[in-house]
C-alpha cells in the first residue's frame, strides 16, 4: 500500500507566505497514548465488517507518513484520537483521495442533509462536526494544508 499521505512536494507547497520545505508529523512524545491507541487501531480493524476498511487499518500505522500521523494524533490530542476512531473512513478517504476531494464530499452531504426532521439533522449536524475536525486535523498534521488554510 502506497503512503499517499506523504506531504506534497517541494513546488507543491512553493508560493507566496509557504514554507517551501514539506511539513512532518510531530514526533510523539506520550509513548502510553502512542501504545494505546495503536492498539484501539487494531480492535477497531479486527472488528469492523467493512474488510477494505480493515486491511487499510491493519496496513495504515506501517506506512511512512500515515502512521507518523497516526502517532502524533495518539500522542497529541485525545479528541482527534476519539474522532478517528469514531470516524476511521475519513482516515481512508484522506489517504486514497487526498483532503480537498475528501473535504468536498463531506460538504456535499453536509448539503444533502433533509431538514424536515430536527433531530436527524442535529445528529448529522454533531457527526459532521467531528469529520470534518478530523479531516482538518489530519490534513494540517501531514502537511497538506497550510496554517491559513485549517485555521
Amino acid at each position: 500500500m502506497r503512503d499517499s499521505l506523504a506531504a506534497p512536494t517541494t513546488a507543491a507547497r512553493s508560493g507566496p507566505g509557504l514554507d517551501p520545505f514539506p511539513l512532518a508529523p510531530p514526533l510523539p512524545t506520550d509513548a502510553a497514548a502512542v501504545e494505546t491507541g495503536l492498539q484501539r487501531l487494531a480492535t477497531l480493524a479486527r472488528t469492523t465488517g467493512d474488510r477494505g476498511l480493515a486491511a487499510f487499518l491493519e496496513a495504515a500505522p506501517g506506512l511512512p507518513v500515515l502512521g507518523s500521523v497516526l502517532r502524533a494524533v495518539f500522542a497529541g490530542s485525545p479528541f482527534l484520537t476519539e474522532c478517528l476512531l469514531a470516524e476511521p473512513d475519513i482516515l481512508r478517504r484522506l489517504h486514497e483521495a487526498g483532503p480537498d476531494v475528501a473535504f468536498a464530499e463531506l460538504s456535499a452531504a453536509l448539503e444533502a442533509l433533509d431538514p424536515s426532521d430536527r433531530t436527524r439533522v442535529m445528529a448529522q449536524l454533531r457527526r459532521s462536526r467531528r469529520r470534518t475536525a478530523l479531516l482538518v486535523g489530519l490534513a494540517d498534521l501531514a502537511g497538506h494544508w497550510p496554517l491559513e488554510r485549517v485555521s
